[in-house]
């Protein structure tokens, strides 16, 4: 499997591919740099065959609706989301393959109502819900937020 994060920034995108079928995934990919993951999907021979956002975003703008347009692939967010130009929804548990990937979607609410984990192989996407390292988790205090709920989000991961 190939698993690479593209950005370095404050908004992670991730890009997860089979190195078997050459099919891949984009998770949290910001719009200003769409054109540059087609590129990097053609150049890698890739197939983009799946986007996803993990919540709604408050600090960026998502790539997912521009790429689904360009490149016919389905957008999936959460059961719960407000955004309606997603094409597929998730409950928790539920689970994906693209190719030989295999993604589970753990509902993970909190930091937004509708975000979601997404638990390949031994790694986990948590969006905002966890950031890596020392930096905590997402902000409680924004729009949708509920900081009563995140215990419960935690405990199942």
């Amino acid at each position: 499997m190939i698993a690479r994060r593209l950005e370095d920034g404050p908004c992670r995108t991730y890009l997860l591919a089979s190195s078997k079928s050459k099919e891949a995934v984009l998770v949290d990919p910001v719009l200003q740099k769409a054109d540059d993951y087609l590129a990097l999907l053609k150049a890698e021979g890739l197939e983009l065959r799946l986007l996803v956002d993990t919540h709604q975003h408050a600090d960026h703008l998502s790539a997912c609706a521009t790429l689904r347009d360009r490149t016919d692939a389905p957008y999936l967010m959460h059961a719960r989301t407000a955004v309606s130009c997603a094409t597929r929804r998730v409950d928790d548990g539920e689970t994906v393959g693209v190719g030989d990937i295999r993604l589970e979607f753990l509902h993970t609410p909190g930091h937004t109502m509708d975000s979601l984990t997404i638990v390949v192989g031994d790694r986990l996407l948590s969006g905002d819900f966890l950031f890596i390292g020392s930096f905590g988790a997402g902000r409680l205090d924004l729009p949708g937020s509920d900081p009563a709920v995140p215990y419960d989000s935690l405990k199942k991961l």
